[in-house]
């Protein structure tokens, strides 16, 4: 007989109505059954670049195309910003080599009296074929590093002997000098950056300015319905749009933009380093599923759900940008063979290859997202869940009457 309990008793009770049939049912779409979706994205990447540097007198002036620079893989595709060429040919060199990989892999093609080189063992560079040659091209010094590596000295009193490098104790003396000594190969020569001269390094201008055209196609397994951002007029978001916001076309955007959306431009090394980019495809329709950034559905009941469901592109740095980081950015080798005629055999061919050590920007895609349609039993399931919570109304102002 509490008009105030049978005000609080009402009060809970359309409140709670209200939730069930407005947010649940409405809002949330409890009465759709959800599907996951699979697909694929495919892109092309077209412009044009130039190369400064030092490149092979071959390469000099000339101008250089996505064709010919874009490497496409199954998930994504890579970008050069600068490439190192080195001119090989098969034969028998010094192993020396003046890169910074060498020194990481522990120095394994150096050599002297204490570690002699192996016939036939295999390492980075090629077969070792037993000479110990001392290298006069990379004498050892303050910036050579890895330390314990044995060179040999050249000159001085101490000519011939093992050495450490003239930043150690052991020296070789006022007029000698402590040179690298390295086992003769056979593969591949001159190896990577044996010499200054010997690699070839090139840096790409225009490569930001290169224009990517994305399609996405996706199916919704559960439904079978198969569906495309250039399908019946869709496109996608454009790279200005918000990322949940409604979707623009076109579905084209520059380098520039993508790593600008990865907050790539603001580290001033990527451009010797390179960067992996994670591009996240969220497909959503004009509302995303819950008001949520991380839950993203299209309503397939919709009447236009071909043009309101599009993707959200979103623009991720996936790799470690410190620069004191093991190993950061992206870099890959890749060569061009050739064959020329062999000077010293009438009507025999010499094989060449161009070894191409490529750093850039390195894209992977990933996409995401579900589709409801109505179905007779989620909607039930939903109705019956959520009436059940009806009966809170009543729990409460028993509660009340008994204990208040």
């Amino acid at each position: 007989e509490s008009w105030w309990v049978g005000i609080l008793y009402w009060g809970l009770f359309f409140v709670i109505l209200g939730y069930v049939a407005v947010y649940q049912i409405v809002w949330a779409r409890g009465y759709q059954l959800n599907s996951s979706m699979s697909g694929a994205a495919t892109f092309k990447v077209k412009g044009s670049a130039t190369a400064i540097g030092d490149p092979p007198p071959w390469y000099d002036g000339k101008v250089w195309d996505a064709v010919e620079l874009v490497q496409y893989t199954s998930d994504g595709f890579f970008i050069p910003l600068d490439m190192l060429i080195t001119p090989q040919t098969q034969g028998m060199c010094s192993a020396g080599n003046r890169s910074s990989d060498m020194r990481a892999s522990g120095w394994q093609e150096a050599c002297s009296f204490l570690n002699p080189c192996d016939v036939g063992t295999r390492t980075f560079s090629g077969v070792h074929q037993g000479p110990c040659i001392r290298d006069g091209r990379l004498p050892l010094s303050d910036d050579s590093e890895g330390p314990g590596l044995i060179g040999v000295c050249s000159g001085g009193e101490f000519d011939g002997d093992p050495c450490f490098g003239e930043a150690d104790d052991v020296t070789c003396g006022k007029k000698g000098v402590c040179y690298g000594a390295f086992c003769e190969i056979k593969g591949f020569c001159p190896v990577e950056q044996a010499t200054p001269t010997a690699t070839k390094a090139l840096q790409f201008e225009g490569v930001l300015d290169f224009s990517v055209l994305a399609r996405v196609d996706a199916t919704f397994t559960r439904f079978e319905i198969r569906h495309s951002n250039v399908a019946d007029g869709g496109g996608i978001c454009n790279i200005n749009a918000s990322d949940f916001g409604l979707c623009n076309p076109p579905n084209q955007f520059s380098v520039r933009e993508m790593l600008e959306r990865a907050g790539v431009l603001t580290d001033k090394h990527f451009m010797e380093t390179g960067a992996e980019i994670l591009v996240s495809v969220l497909w959503a329709d004009e509302r995303p599923f819950l008001g949520s950034k991380g839950t993203y559905a299209c309503d397939l009941d919709a009447k236009n759900w071909r043009q309101n469901c599009q993707p959200r592109f979103h623009f991720t740095r996936i790799d470690d940008p410190k620069p004191d980081a093991f190993s950061h950015g992206y870099n890959f080798r890749s060569e061009r063979t050739y064959f020329e005629p062999d000077p010293e055999k009438k009507g025999a061919t010499v094989e060449h290859r161009e070894l191409r050590k490529q750093t850039g920007i390195k894209v992977v895609f990933l996409q995401e997202g579900q589709g409801g349609k109505f179905d007779a039993a989620t909607a039930g399931q939903a109705a019956g869940s959520g009436l059940a919570l009806l009966s809170l109304a009543t729990i409460v102002a028993d509660f009340v009457l008994l204990y208040c």
